[in-house]
């Protein structure tokens, strides 16, 4: 099926529809200083980080609705550091619901240390099968400082 990254989603509640907005491909991070005793205290809205992963029943491979699956995500910046993990298991729930969709909602600041590829990856499988279907997707991710000037000082 697919993963995809976006700053957001959303769901009709008349249709079912499911809307994925502002995908992300490339993500810029700015790293603020503390303000030092006395500075004003700065106020950043973060930028909304959600993980779509969908997965369909395959039926030609013996899978079934009562089946249970194991549903592990992963993320990994390319050089192997760890962002973000989640394991859990579903099931597909009926003929009408051949489609399992997760949606992950990453909140506050993405903890990466260094500029780099940021790597998704879902992985789903029959509990107890030996190997995983897998899908990824990348996101290039680059970290910048933000240099503070002091206000009052136009000379």
């Amino acid at each position: 099926m697919y993963i995809i990254c976006s700053q957001g989603a959303t769901t009709d509640k008349e249709t079912g529809a499911y809307s994925i907005f502002e995908v992300i491909d490339k993500l810029v991070l700015t790293e603020i200083p503390k303000p030092k005793a006395g500075e004003g205290v700065i106020v950043i809205e973060r930028q909304r980080f959600v993980i779509t992963t969908t997965w369909m029943i395959d039926a030609k491979n013996g899978e079934v609705f009562d089946d249970e699956f194991d549903l592990h995500l992963l993320v990994n910046m390319e050089s192997g550091e760890n962002v973000m993990e989640d394991r859990q298991t579903f099931k597909f729930g009926g003929p009408d619901k051949i489609i399992h969709r997760m949606t992950y909602n990453m909140l506050g600041m993405m903890p990466v240390k260094n500029s780099g590829t940021l790597v998704i990856e879902s992985r789903a499988r029959k509990v107890g099968a030996p190997s995983w279907k897998s899908q990824n997707y990348k996101v290039i991710i680059e970290k910048q400082k933000l240099e503070l000037k002091p206000q009052g000082n136009d000379k």
